[in-house]
């Protein structure tokens, strides 16, 4: 009776410390970094009252007779899969995605600590810190090449401050689009004005014959539409100006590669 009562009360102690594991996994649930800890169990002691037996002549083999003892907490384990990833207001927060560490150190890397929290920030000095003051370690790009060799040792992580880079100017632009087969363009139905092969004047009633055009040539009876200086308007019901002719009569078809 005793055994089994000792049996229970060691059970209830292993649980009792598996339980503190899970509430400080609680108590930890908004630290950075932190995942959860895990509590092994493992069987305590087990008393043999009979050995086991061989088999011998017509009688087989007979298992031992064995009673346990209890259990206990064996270790307790860290557990460091990814949890979901979360937006900050700190623009120098990072996170990890997939297995991996951060390095860290308090001496320039002689000591190196490792941490998937990602709670960083800049000092004074440029340095890349988390909260207890240790420096990130890392590559950084190289100022000549602008690479970033990973073949060579780690080094505190430093921006310094007020480094900015050079604006640079666009020099190409890929764009990639379908061609609209109507009028409408939204909520709006606007008119498309008409690629025409006629050059010097415009058809406006759309009967072949020229007609004077006075909103975009009012001295003149034709409009010229390879004039790449003007471009033929009209103010539209819902008084918006539309383009009605373009100074230079022109397609833009776009390839699978949007060229």
């Amino acid at each position: 009776m005793m055994r089994s009562l000792w049996s229970g009360v060691s059970g209830l102690q292993s649980h009792q410390v598996a339980m503190d594991v899970e509430g400080d996994n609680i108590s930890n649930v908004n630290t950075p970094g932190y995942k959860y800890s895990r509590a092994n169990f493992s069987d305590m002691l087990s008393q043999t009252a009979k050995p086991a037996t061989a088999p011998e002549g017509e009688l087989g083999g007979k298992n031992a007779m064995q009673v346990g003892l209890g259990t206990q907490i064996i270790s307790t384990q860290q557990v460091f899969t990814q949890g979901s990833l979360q937006t900050t207001d700190i623009w120098s927060d990072m996170a990890i995605q997939g297995e991996g560490f951060f390095i860290i150190s308090p001496d320039g890397g002689l000591t190196k600590y490792y941490t998937r929290n990602g709670a960083f920030t800049r000092d004074v000095l440029g340095n890349f810190v988390d909260s207890n003051g240790y420096i990130v370690q890392g590559w950084m790009r190289d100022e000549d090449t602008g690479t970033i060799d990973p073949t060579v040792p780690v080094t505190n992580i430093n921006i310094e401050p007020g480094l900015s880079m050079p604006a640079k100017p666009t020099t190409e632009i890929r764009y990639k689009g379908n061609l609209n087969i109507g009028e409408h363009i939204g909520t709006q139905s606007a008119a498309i004005y008409s690629l025409d092969s006629n050059h010097g004047w415009f058809d406006s009633a759309g009967n072949g014959i020229l007609t004077a055009d006075k909103l975009f040539a009012p001295t003149r009876a034709a409009s010229t539409e390879n004039d790449t200086s003007k471009n033929s308007l009209y103010m539209d019901s819902k008084n918006q100006v539309r383009l009605r002719e373009r100074g230079v009569d022109m397609g833009v078809v776009y390839d699978e590669k949007g060229d």
